[in-house]
């Protein structure tokens, strides 16, 4: 035996080790990463509008793509120059194998797309929004030398080592001044001498330029990739064509000059523009050893770096993340501490209480091996469910000893199995949750059923075995002492007067928890059944006036107190730190230095104030910018952001013609002076046909129309939870008829409208010089405006002119993006209700059931809303249902019974009613930890009914049911007792000390309140539903 025992303790020895030794490989990050297998490709069109990207690019790809048989779903975004489709893989596909199989079907596409779509790109797992993702990193290069060298050695010297960093997503030098050759010419004096921009472009390409052979990414920019020349021509001696016996140069047709790059984006910390490496991290990454790796990285370069040159850290997310660990540590260390305190005061002896710390390590050492080897992430939720099983370990360790000294034997241990059965039942429904709540608690819920499936693995090998060799066996279990032989007398006196009272005792227990009849409507709309008469009844006035107040009073019970006083202020929370956001938007016209201009008054505020440690701006386009304001951490809990938030709030009303969006501290502030507000209702519908699926649109939005309330129906709004800006587009329609008639072309008519009228053109050559490609732009030299094309005579080839005032011009409202989705075209309808949500609501569900009903074959639609938790909160708690049945089935297994098993999920609503009180009483906000309070209640609360109603059916073969039943409670409730304080003082740091924090003080309260008031269930409820009258005869 000495043996066997000798080879436990080595085994259970080694896998701790090697379980310690994993504890820094482990993944840290602050947030959950969310999402599963997916690849996203990515491409671009410079110039595209999003119909002919859709058309030509993205259905071409998407047809190949979607026979992959791993791919269970496709979603593309199409918009202008850019667009990118995501798939969804099943579960354990083998993502490298696939993502080749996906550069091969690409490879075969690709030839038959436009010119000029770049090759497409293939990432894992990438965000959705990398270009507007928070950085990861800021490093600023500065040194005495030009922008340009700065520059060229962050992209030669800094950026190739940096790329070798594992968990890097991109690396982004900002700040550089890009320059560019544009050749300017005048259509006229071109048409004169028989010429074209086409005559200008072979030239510069005969000449030592050349055309694109493909598109490489660089800076976040597209760079041709084009064929090296030996040397390169100079500009003057660039010859165009022999005309009349007179050599013709480019530069007696057109201006070349070397000019600066328009800037497609502007990037800058603390309003200072410089040359940046800007960092971001893949999703899943370990950003503290990616953090470590480039500080070890760097101190390695600047030994080799030129003199005069540095590099500084403007900014570093891990910090905040290490800063949170740190705390977290902290809080747990204090739990620990807690736990261990209590007991020792409750078992008052050394060497247990030895073991009960060794249990606790082996327990946390094994479960961080399972945690390594099964990809498990830590962060905020994860290091929640890990404190909270340290009680639950120790509670199995705990209920182990006490059977094992007192009966020498493992027959508890079927006790409990079941019990934790039941609580990793309550945690599996998470992954039936919606995905932004499964991305949250997906990892709490697998953190918990590790932990506890280890200590059940220590419980049953490890304890028994360190009883032994740490001479444990020898204590005996006292005899109750008279103090319990009096409670225990009291108590049973107790249970049979709560017996004889068994139906006043159930109803209390029930009307403490409520009946739902507040949630009844006032009356039934419709001709749906049994309508009327509900309306004459329940739904009567006199009723509804002089009754209904009472019942709802009387019968609703906790219950409605939290439905009406908790549930409705439920706020989904973040544990991002103290950040001030200011999003600006401007009409599709807009600039990007207008942009620009116009955060740059914002800079100026922001920089006024002394509790800012760093602002961050971002200038994305001519339509969309932002910034994001970090506060120091001393004015983070202060009035600092309030009062700065109230000051650019103020400012932004300076700005006429601007949506601003000011928010991040306290409730968001939305404010939006353009026409785009915010919908009250939305309409999604499916197709597959584009143009058939406006009509289709078009069609709704008329009839919705016709109510009066409805002043405005948008039917270009974008699919998603955010909106984006309504773009307009001139949309020319030339007469085809007769263009043709006059002998015209209409491939040369289009070609000649975009030469002349394109205001943006975009560099297609590029000239090697010093090393570096430069961008040549051909375009005339003051580009038409829409009076010209109005206006004007356009060669449409053959010596053809054709005015454009033949056809028509007309400004429309345009789709910012095409959204499909399996292939199914994807519109949005959105519009603003003036009265009342219910009446609105109740309308626009009328109107969606009457024309379903005209929709073709293949077109569906629906409402939309994007609040996850409001509108799946049904299904949610639907969802605690199905934990319901699941702990009933294992009940049912583990007593052999049907009856006792519906007597134990009924201690879980009841104990419920302890969550309604305590967030009511202590008038605590709600959010995504509450809900994982009721699952884990759910779970917990039947531990120790199984316990009690185990060993009732044991006693009960020798004595009768009411002292078998008093038996139970005797020898169980020390460990039932000290496994709820263990759970809940483990949790009071958390409660009393992050208060401020999001997750943590909703878990405890709920957790505390439930479990505490279960004590209550157990004792006064649980015995009225196992004993009969007859029982206590």
């Amino acid at each position: 035996m000495q043996t066997y025992s000798y080879k436990i303790l080595l085994l259970f020895f080694l896998l701790s080790l090697i379980g310690f030794l994993t504890v820094p490989r482990l993944s840290w990050q602050l947030q959950p990463a969310g999402g599963g297998n997916q690849l996203r490709v990515s491409y671009e069109w410079p110039g595209a509008s999003p119909g002919s990207m859709e058309l030509q690019v993205t259905s071409p790809l998407e047809g190949v793509l979607s026979t992959m048989p791993e791919v269970v779903k496709i979603e593309s975004v199409s918009g202008y120059h850019s667009a990118f489709i995501t798939l969804t893989l099943a579960p354990k596909t083998d993502v490298d194998r696939l993502r080749f199989e996906v550069a091969a079907h690409i490879r075969q596409v690709y030839s038959r797309l436009p010119l000029g779509v770049s090759y497409p790109s293939i990432s894992i797992d990438s965000p959705e929004e990398s270009k507007k993702q928070q950085p990861f990193m800021i490093l600023q290069v500065n040194g005495q030398a030009a922008v340009s060298e700065l520059t060229e050695f962050a992209e030669n010297s800094l950026k190739p080592r940096l790329a070798g960093v594992e968990g890097l997503y991109s690396i982004e030098v900002r700040g550089s001044e890009q320059k560019q050759w544009r050749v300017s010419y005048v259509p006229e004096q071109l048409q004169a001498l028989q010429l074209s921009k086409a005559d200008l472009v072979e030239a510069l390409q005969v000449h030592g330029l050349r055309q694109q052979v493909g598109w490489l990414r660089a800076n976040d920019r597209l760079l041709s990739l084009t064929v090296e020349s030996p040397d390169v021509t100079e500009f003057p001696n660039v010859l165009l064509r022999a005309i009349g016996g007179r050599l013709v140069r480019l530069t007696d047709v057109a201006t070349v000059q070397r000019v600066e790059a328009r800037p497609e984006s502007y990037f800058r910390v603390n309003g200072r523009n410089a040359v940046q490496l800007v960092l971001t991290t893949r999703k899943g990454a370990n950003q503290l050893e990616t953090s470590t790796q480039i500080g070890t990285l760097l101190r390695q370069l600047q030994a080799q770096f030129p003199p005069t040159y540095g590099l500084r850290t403007d900014y570093d997310a891990a910090d905040y993340i290490r800063e949170n660990l740190y705390r977290m540590a902290w809080q747990s260390g204090a739990a620990v501490t807690i736990l261990l305190l209590v007991v020792a005061l409750s078992i008052r002896n050394f060497r247990y209480l030895l073991l009960i710390i060794g249990c606790l390590l082996v327990n946390l050492l094994l479960s961080a091996l399972l945690f390594y080897v099964l990809g498990v992430n830590m962060h905020l939720y994860s290091l929640a469910a890990l404190t909270v099983s340290l009680g639950l370990q120790i509670d199995n360790a705990i209920v182990m000893i006490d059977h094992y000294l007192h009966s020498r034997n493992r027959s508890v241990f079927r006790a409990l199995l079941g019990a934790t059965l039941t609580t990793c039942a309550a945690l599996t429904v998470i992954w039936f949750l919606p995905e932004q709540a499964r991305r949250d608690l997906l990892e709490f819920s697998k953190v918990l059923i590790i932990t506890l499936s280890v200590s059940l693995v220590v419980a049953y090998w490890f304890v028994p075995v360190a009883l032994e060799r740490m001479g444990l066996m020898a204590i005996t279990m006292r005899r109750p002492g008279r103090w319990v032989v009096r409670l225990d007398r009291l108590y049973g006196r107790f249970v049979v007067a709560l017996v004889r009272f068994r139906g006043v005792v159930l109803t209390t227990a029930f009307l403490a928890f409520g009946l739902p009849i507040f949630l009844l409507p006032t009356r039934i709309e419709g001709e749906k059944p049994n309508a009327q008469f509900y309306n004459n009844t329940l739904g009567s006035e006199w009723f509804q006036e002089n009754l209904r107040p009472l019942l709802d009073t009387w019968l609703g019970g906790s219950l409605r107190l939290f439905v009406n006083h908790v549930f409705e202020s439920y706020n989904y929370s973040s544990n991002e730190r103290t950040l001030l956001y200011v999003n600006a938007g401007l009409p599709n016209q807009s600039t990007v230095e207008q942009m620009n201009d116009l955060l740059k008054g914002m800079e100026t505020e922001v920089a006024k104030e002394p509790g800012v440690e760093r602002f961050i701006t971002q200038v994305y386009n001519g339509q969309q910018g932002g910034m994001a304001i970090y506060f120091k951490k001393e004015a983070e809990a202060g009035s600092i952001p309030y009062r700065l938030k109230a000051r650019l709030i103020a400012r932004s009303l300076e700005s006429s013609g601007v949506d601003w969006d000011i928010y991040g501290v306290g409730q968001g502030f939305s404010q939006h002076l353009g026409a785009n507000t915010a919908p009250t209702f939305d309409v999604l519908l499916r197709g597959y046909n584009y143009e058939q699926l406006e009509v289709l649109t078009q069609g709704l939005a008329d009839k919705l129309l016709v109510h009066p309330r409805i002043q405005k129906v948008d039917i270009n709004r974008v699919p998603g939870m955010y909106q984006q800006k309504t773009l307009e587009a001139y949309i020319f329609s030339p007469e085809k008829d007769e263009l043709i008639r006059q002998g015209g072309q209409v491939p040369a008519y289009y070609a000649a409208v975009g030469e002349r009228f394109n205001a943006r053109p975009v560099p297609d050559l590029f000239r090697l010089a010093q090393n570096r490609y430069e961008g040549v732009v051909v375009a005339p030299l003051l580009p038409g405006d829409l009076w010209q094309l109005r206006h004007s005579f356009i060669s449409a080839g053959a010596q053809t002119k054709h005015k454009s005032t033949d056809g028509q011009i007309e400004r429309q409202p345009v789709a910012p993006q095409i959204r499909k989705e399996n292939q199914q075209y994807l519109r949005q309808l959105s519009f603003e209700y003036f009265g009342s949500h219910t009446f609105g609501s109740e309308f626009l569900n009328e109107t969606l059931r009457l024309y379903k009903g005209e929709l073709p074959l293949g077109y569906t639609l629906e409402r939309s809303e994007f609040n996850w938790w409001l509108k799946a909160g049904e299904r949610q708690y639907q969802l605690i249902g199905v934990v319901l049945l699941a702990i009933f089935i294992i009940g049912a297994v583990l007593f052999e019974s049907l009856r006792q098993p519906l007597w134990m999920i009924l201690q879980i609503p009841l104990s419920f009613t302890g969550i309604f009180l305590a967030f009511y009483i202590f008038e605590f906000s709600f959010d995504q930890g509450g809900y994982a309070s009721f699952l884990l209640v759910a779970g917990l609360v039947v531990n120790a009914t199984i316990f009690v109603m185990n060993e009732k059916n044991q006693q009960q073969r020798f004595v009768s049911p009411l002292r078998g039943y008093r038996r139970a409670v005797r020898y169980k409730i020390r460990p039932i007792l000290l496994s709820i304080l263990t759970t809940v003082t483990g949790l009071l740091p958390f409660l009393l000390l992050g208060a401020d924090q999001p997750f943590w003080p909703a878990l405890a309260m709920g957790t505390s309140g439930g479990l505490l008031f279960s004590i209550v269930i157990l004792l006064a409820v649980l015995p009225v539903m196992l004993l009969e009258k007859d029982d206590i005869a």
